[in-house]
């Protein structure tokens, strides 16, 4: 549960910041733009980079997480056992390969070998005990969750442990591409003179080290005196990560130069026009991703309980205008949960509550709201377009919208706390569909009530044939959409520039979140190509 808060916080928080005015993860410069350089351009070894992004860092500790924010700076010190790929499926990392038990109740996993963490002591299977016992029981973990089936790591040999399993767990690679997989040394997690949280020093096996940490303003990484096992990882000298919260302030510093990279409002159309446009003249690349991340406007089950009007809400909402009108169609429409080539899309699905106002009217007054209804529609300070249009609609059927703006920190607490019956947000995908499931029915997540949906998904999420699995969860997300939870809007894409000497920055996005970045591959380009 702490955890599952814990995302939350850290997608409001990202998005809080940014005002907004209005498959296979693809490296596209959108459109007729210039085209993102070749991924054999020669780089200079001697370069520097600077991003401006819109999370905060607030420490390096990947088991104490505080927020999602934190990851793009812990993932360039500290590597996980796995990561995940464009669609959101486990990938070798720091693990070369795993196999599942025939009853699903242990995870071998054969780990890659002559790693080192910088501090010189040996990436081995008793570094990865010492990591998931850590993960498990440190105070303030915000791991545990991950990691609550996991009933102990037996080391089989220096290069082998198995992962014994309370219950069958087939998507524990996925868990492990996040904090519960990150390796620290178990030389620092000895010392207490090392604060993880304010300098992790050599503890990592990542390519980059913390050369200077200003809390909630940036962090400068330099890269690893040794020899990264990852050869293609570390290929920049020196590396800011800022956070720039306001919209104009980064594409400012870009044009200016102070920035290489830039974050662009995913809910902003004008900006992504304007970021389109620099990238269709010169010396700058438009870069558009998919991600999993859905717009949608959240229905708490707990204080509109009866499905009816749930159902009455969805049936008054028409997301042609937003997703076409407002958005000028930078995001993607949707009546689903899951994106196509993501984990959980349903390929033949229905809309069981497909746009229709007089259905609507007939639903309030089926449920004994005959003269219409009051409902309030809170939203993060700043993002008021969508609720604006969410308001006009509902109007349509005779459901008096009020509109009710809040810090980011406020809506979070009221809505977990069955105070809002409705908040304009999103839903992120968690590193498994089953977590996503989790957060769809955790009081601090969505929270959606429902034994039938939370049985689909433990049957899901034990069944070990990949293939039976997949239909499971797509099963379950039909009965997602059967309850109502959340009226879906669409699926947003993470917009970035960067200037041409930009190399690699295709390979950084991660999906599951539109602000999400991992930046080990990233590279400036070398003189001569400049």
């Amino acid at each position: 549960m702490r955890r599952r808060w814990g995302r939350l916080v850290a997608a409001a928080g990202a998005l809080a910041v940014v005002v907004a005015t209005a498959a296979c993860t693809a490296p596209a410069a959108d459109g007729p733009g210039r085209p993102p350089p070749a991924a054999d351009t020669p780089v200079d070894p001697n370069g520097s980079l600077t991003v401006g992004t819109v999370t905060v860092p607030t420490g390096f500790d990947p088991h104490r997480e505080r927020t999602g924010g934190e990851r793009p700076y812990t993932f360039l010190v500290f590597d996980r056992l796995t990561r995940l790929d464009g669609a959101l499926r486990a990938a070798p990392m720091l693990a070369e390969g795993w196999e599942l038990a025939p009853d699903g109740r242990s995870l071998t996993v054969r780990l890659r070998p002559g790693v080192s963490f910088h501090d010189g002591t040996p990436f081995d299977a008793a570094a990865v005990r010492a990591n998931i016992q850590r993960a498990k029981t440190i105070e303030g973990s915000t791991s545990a969750d991950e990691l609550a089936a996991v009933a102990g790591v037996e080391v089989l040999d220096p290069a082998t442990v198995r992962f014994d399993l309370t219950a069958p767990t087939p998507e524990l690679p996925e868990l492990l591409a996040g904090p519960a997989g990150a390796m620290i040394s178990p030389r620092a997690l000895a010392d207490p003179t090392v604060d993880l949280l304010k300098d992790p020093r050599d503890a990592g096996t990542g390519p980059y080290r913390v050369a200077e940490f200003v809390p909630n303003e940036h962090a400068v990484f330099t890269r690893a005196a040794d020899t990264n096992w990852d050869p293609g990882a570390g290929r920049l000298a020196q590396l800011e990560v800022r956070f720039v919260s306001d919209d104009r302030t980064r594409d400012s510093a870009l044009r200016a130069g102070e920035l290489d990279v830039a974050y662009v409002n995913p809910l902003a159309a004008n900006a992504i026009k304007q970021a389109e446009a620099l990238g269709r003249g010169g010396g700058f690349v438009y870069y558009r991703f998919p991600t999993g991340v859905l717009n949608a406007m959240l229905l708490r089950s707990t204080v509109l309980t009866d499905p009816r009007v749930r159902e009455a809400v969805m049936r008054a909402v028409d997301r042609d205008p937003i997703v076409r009108g407002l958005l000028q169609g930078t995001c993607v429409r949707s009546d689903q949960l899951a994106r196509e080539g993501f984990p959980g899309h349903i390929a033949d699905f229905t809309d069981p509550y497909p746009y229709d106002p007089e259905e609507s009217r007939r639903l309030l007054a089926e449920a004994g709201l005959v003269g219409g209804m009051d409902l309030d529609i809170s939203f993060i300070t700043g993002r008021q377009a969508i609720p604006q249009v969410l308001q006009q609609q509902l109007a349509a059927v005779g459901i008096t919208a009020s509109l009710t703006p809040l810090t980011s920190i406020e809506v979070l607490s009221a809505y977990r706390q069955d105070q809002l019956a409705s908040w304009n947000y999103q839903v992120a995908p968690e590193l498994s569909p089953g977590a996503t499931t989790d957060f769809v029915l955790s009081p601090a997540g969505v929270g959606g009530r429902s034994e039938r949906v939370a049985a689909a998904a433990r049957t899901a999420r034990q069944t070990i044939d990949p293939t039976a699995r997949e239909q499971g969860y797509e099963q379950t997300n039909r009965l997602i959409a059967d309850e109502a939870f959340f009226v879906p809007v669409c699926h947003l894409d993470a917009h970035f520039v960067a200037t041409d000497q930009v190399v690699g920055f295709d390979t950084a996005p991660v999906a599951y979140a539109q602000y999400m970045l991992d930046l080990r591959y990233v590279a400036r380009a070398a003189e001569e190509v400049r």
